[in-house]
C-alpha cells in the first residue's frame, strides 16, 4: 500500500537545487535507508553537522514524501516502483512518477 502524499507549500529547498539533485534525493529516500543527514552529505554535498538533514527534508516534504515513504521501494527497481505507483490510478503521484521515469 502506498501512503498518501503530505505536500508542504514551502518550496525554498526544492527551488535551490538542480533537477538532478532533487531526483537523486527522491531516489535515495524511496530506495535506500539513507537518513536525511546522509542524503544532505552524499548527494547535496553539504556538511551534515551544519545542514542537519533540513535540505533534503525540505525537498522531500515539498513533494509530499514523508517518513512513511522512507525505503518503501528498497527491494524494487525504479521501473517496478513506478509501475506500482501507476497501478493506484491516483493522479496525486504524477510528480513522483515524473521523477522516477527520469531516473
Amino acid at each position: 500500500m502506498i501512503p498518501k502524499l503530505k505536500r508542504s507549500s514551502r518550496s525554498r529547498e526544492y527551488d535551490i537545487y538542480t533537477e538532478e539533485q532533487r531526483r537523486q534525493v527522491v531516489k535515495a529516500w524511496l530506495f535506500t535507508d539513507m537518513t536525511h543527514r546522509q542524503i544532505d552529505n552524499k548527494i547535496l554535498k553539504l556538511e551534515s553537522i551544519d545542514s542537519r538533514g533540513w535540505q533534503s527534508m525540505g525537498i522531500l516534504h515539498y513533494l509530499g514524501l514523508t517518513k512513511e515513504f522512507h525505503g518503501l521501494f528498497k527491494d524494487m527497481s525504479v521501473k517496478e516502483a513506478a509501475k506500482e505507483i501507476e497501478s493506484t490510478g491516483n493522479s496525486e503521484y504524477k510528480d513522483i512518477l515524473k521523477i522516477l521515469n527520469m531516473l
